[in-house]
């Protein structure tokens, strides 16, 4: 992992320490387009799940039949797939956010949609089965609430044998014989797990 691996107690809530450390380019990477919209892109150990707001979405079915249908990839279908996010939403502890922490933007959306007659909306799905509002998730979760890959995944991985070497940008991939074998990297800093 090119970044660090930051714990509960480098995440202090201060958004322009957080961005500088754990963000691309200090938080400023931005699509190029008609407008600029920026994409939060996180270079830590754990990567961008470190410092979003947790939202979890499945592709839509009508994607995934789309891509069934389109492109004949039947294994990607949404009863194959169902499975698949049912473990991943498991383990990550994924369920609608909690009314008590949904902001004022929440309420004005759900009240535009039961205008407009949407049947159908609910707060978003997030990987924060502990959330206790402390609302600094895009700067990194304080309290471990949010079950993003530096606090789910890789420590699994790492309990299970795997090794993490984090502060180290990847320069070369080693192939041989048409296989990746290896990898040349230069340490940024200190780490390894």
């Amino acid at each position: 992992e090119e970044g660090h691996y930051f714990e509960r107690q480098d995440f202090t809530g201060r958004a322009l320490a957080a961005q500088r450390k754990m963000y691309r380019n200090g938080g400023a990477t931005f699509t190029v387009g008609n407008t600029y919209i920026p994409v939060p892109v996180g270079v830590t150990v754990g990567g961008s799940t470190t410092v979003n707001s947790g939202t979890c979405y499945r592709a839509p079915d009508r994607i995934l039949r789309e891509w069934v249908d389109d492109l004949g990839l039947d294994e990607l279908s949404p009863e194959a797939m169902a499975p698949y996010y049912d473990r991943v939403e498991a383990v990550l502890g994924v369920a609608p956010a909690r009314a008590e922490f949904l902001g004022g933007c929440a309420r004005v959306i759900a009240r535009g949609c039961d205008a407009l007659g949407f049947t159908r909306h609910h707060p978003l799905r997030r990987n924060a089965p502990d959330c206790d509002g402390k609302g600094t998730c895009c700067f990194g979760c304080p309290t471990d609430a949010k079950r993003s890959t530096n606090v789910s995944y890789v420590p699994m991985a790492l309990k299970a044998g795997a090794e993490l070497f984090h502060g180290c940008k990847v320069e070369r991939i080693v192939i041989e014989n048409g296989r990746a074998t290896g990898v040349v990297a230069r340490a940024k800093g200190s780490g390894a797990r």
